[in-house]
């Protein structure tokens, strides 16, 4: 089993964090220095991690200020918004 964390720096960001992990079974953490976890216990095969790490960047690319800082099998990782289209529920035009 590995836990992959997601850092926060205020519970408002934490909540965020947690209502586009909503799928998955993942616990907020208050840590000592004030910012917040959310931890995801992972057991299943790798297409886990990878649903996990799709439903994380869709919220950082859709409707987070900020990037994630992630943490896996002790490492740290930022994952940014990517250059894709926000997802708005409007349909663009036929150009």
């Amino acid at each position: 089993m590995q836990t992959l964390t997601v850092k926060a720096k205020t519970r408002e960001s934490a909540q965020g964090f947690l209502t586009g992990l909503a799928s998955f079974n993942a616990e907020l953490h208050e840590a000592e220095d004030g910012s917040y976890l959310i931890e995801i216990i992972l057991g299943g095969p790798d297409c886990e991690i990878i649903a996990v790490l799709n439903a994380l960047e869709d919220y950082v690319t859709n409707r987070s200020l900020e990037p994630a800082e992630v943490g896996l099998a002790g490492r740290t990782y930022k994952l940014h918004p990517t250059d894709r289209p926000r997802l708005t529920g409007d349909v663009a035009p036929a150009t």
